[in-house]
């Protein structure tokens, strides 16, 4: 929607560059931010608010399940993970 937004949080600084740099020509570009970060600490950090319809987990996949921990706090109700 329009009012929609898109964080994507990425850990590796050149795959954050890129994908800044490719969002840049989207149309939507004000609506998304890209995040260069550790991703657990920072959804521990944010936890305090449901923010997020929807949460797509591509990352460590040993740590799976402390990311989907740490997401669920962030998720509005009736969101997906």
């Amino acid at each position: 929607p329009n009012d929609g937004r898109i964080t994507s949080l990425e850990f590796d600084a050149d795959h954050a560059q890129q994908a800044r740099q490719h969002v840049q020509h989207s149309p939507h570009a004000a609506q998304i931010e890209i995040v260069h970060t550790d991703a657990l600490p920072w959804l521990q950090q944010h936890a305090s608010q449901p923010t997020y319809d929807l949460v797509f987990i591509d990352a460590d996949k040993r740590n799976y399940f402390h990311y989907l921990n740490a997401c669920v706090p962030l998720l509005k109700p009736r969101g997906w993970v």
